[in-house]
């Protein structure tokens, strides 16, 4: 997908395509990957959300805490979700009941 788009260049000093910071380049990227990509423009738009240089937090406590009966982990799919958007611990202390 990324190889059609029209005026792809190659970055040597990045290892990486991209395309020139131009007008119609956002929607063009936001067309192109609508419905197959999650793309988090914090950088781009406006006061970026999260630092660049913030770590992710880190929750394998969570991961092999014992529940209480009765209660069942968060599914994994939705930590790793939460820690790629870097959410605080305090979203993460959920659980489920059965």
């Amino acid at each position: 997908m990324v190889k059609g788009l029209p005026g792809l260049k190659w970055s040597d000093e990045f290892g990486m395509p991209y395309l020139t910071n131009c007008k119609g380049n956002p929607n063009l990227i936001f067309e192109t990957f609508r419905g197959v990509a999650w793309l988090n423009c914090n950088s781009f738009f406006g006061k970026a959300l999260v630092s660049l240089n913030e770590k992710a937090p880190e929750i394998d406590h969570y991961r092999k805490r014992a529940l209480a009966d009765g209660f069942r982990a968060c599914p994994e799919d939705f930590l790793k979700t939460l820690e790629v958007r870097k959410y605080s611990l305090n979203t993460k202390d959920l659980h489920f009941a059965i």
